[in-house]
């Protein structure tokens, strides 16, 4: 069972290295950040920034540990950068890095049900893509061969300064004169017009089939990089698309505040903690309510609306029910972020139901009947399908 998630935790912090990829020119490398306690804990990737150009694994190592400390395991990896590969490099990278991470997990310690990305700057923008484009084979091009049923799917976001609009980030650079911003872009974005498929407002914009999860963005206020007005269009149009999202504007800050040590640092560190918890809190309630339906009895979950005599296929199952002492439900499949499902049983017997925010089809060759006495599954589950994309 995880360890229920407090940002007050203070643990001891474990650091060390793994390889996590060999590429045509570099071996990528991937830090840990491990609570040191019982776990299992919860599992954070952090992606660097550095304009897909510069920086590597250690870049956010002040925020990555001090979320180490109130109870993640935290994994910082490399990607390659703009003149190693042009988009989407990168984001196929983490992508990867993501499904490397959910297969070892376990033995490190982690629990992946409720995963979660850290993206800061151009590490924000690959954050934005693969949350709201997991399944996009384009980012999932790199295979995972001892894990291929694995996908980059994550239950939040939480970023520092994201270029949410690479076009807007250009034109600010362009508008200041600041030409060696101008070429990173360029570079990274090569051929030029796939600056508009790895746009996330223009996505947006487009009205692309997304997931919209849980999102997080703190933003200087004097970043004059990627300047607030980005963020504030970003999320209002995020909002309206029916995303939750959470823009926080510090001030007096610029671009890349959270690494240098001061009380805005120390206060985004602090703010990610209280998302990922409220986060957690929340997705642990839905499955607690899920759960706990299944104790139900058929009459207590509203299992027979009006005379059940009417209904014969009711009728039939609650005698079976009775006379064999069985409890019954359809089994849900309920999604967790490995890509694998974990099942907990609903007492409905409608051919479509609506649970705790999730479909499941039933008919009669797809029940499962469990019975109580001894659980043991007679049928098959059915697959889950989430409401919104």
């Amino acid at each position: 069972m995880t360890v229920p998630y407090n940002p007050d935790n203070l643990f001891a912090v474990k650091c060390w290295e793994v390889e996590l990829r060999k590429t045509a020119k570099r071996t990528l490398i991937a830090r840990f950040y491990q609570p040191q306690g019982t776990g299992p804990f919860p599992v954070l990737i952090d992606l660097h920034g550095g304009a897909w150009s510069r920086k590597d694994r250690y870049a956010n190592e002040p925020m990555a540990r001090a979320i180490a400390a109130s109870g993640m395991l935290v994994m910082s990896p490399d990607m390659r950068l703009s003149e190693e590969a042009p988009y989407p490099a990168c984001v196929q990278d983490a992508h990867y890095a993501i499904r490397w991470l959910k297969h070892k997990a376990r033995e490190l310690n982690g629990d992946i049900t409720h995963f979660g990305i850290l993206g800061s700057s151009s590490g924000g923008h690959v954050a934005q893509l693969i949350g709201m484009k997991p399944h996009d084979p384009k980012y999932a091009a790199i295979p995972l061969p001892e894990a291929p049923h694995l996908d980059a799917t994550a239950v939040y976001i939480a970023t520092r300064s994201p270029i949410s609009n690479p076009v807007a980030r250009r034109a600010q650079a362009e508008k200041k004169g600041n030409k060696e911003m101008m070429k990173k872009s360029d570079t990274f974005f090569n051929p030029p017009e796939t600056i508009h498929e790895g746009n996330p407002q223009e996505i947006l914009d487009r009205k692309e089939n997304v997931r919209l999860l849980p999102l997080l963005i703190m933003q200087g206020g004097h970043d004059d990089n990627v300047i607030p007005e980005i963020q504030e269009k970003f999320a209002a149009t995020y909002r309206a698309a029916g995303g939750d999202c959470q823009l926080e504007i510090f001030k007096d800050s610029e671009h890349e505040w959270t690494a240098v040590p001061s009380p805005e640092a120390d206060l985004s560190h602090d703010m990610v903690k209280a998302f990922i918890a409220k986060q957690l809190r929340t997705l642990q309630k839905k499955a607690a309510s899920t759960i706990g339906a299944s104790t139900k009895s058929p009459a207590e979950a509203g299992f027979f609306h009006g005379d059940a005599a009417s209904n014969h296929s009711m009728l039939m199952f609650s005698g079976f029910a009775t006379l064999f002492h069985f409890s019954m439900s359809v089994s849900i499949s309920l999604p967790n972020s490995a890509g694998d499902t974990s099942v907990a049983s609903t007492p409905t017997l409608s051919s479509f139901s609506r649970i705790s925010g999730w479909r499941t089809a039933t008919s009669t060759a797809a029940c499962n009947l469990s019975m109580a006495a001894f659980g043991t599954p007679l049928g098959a589950t059915m697959p889950y399908q989430p409401l919104t994309a």
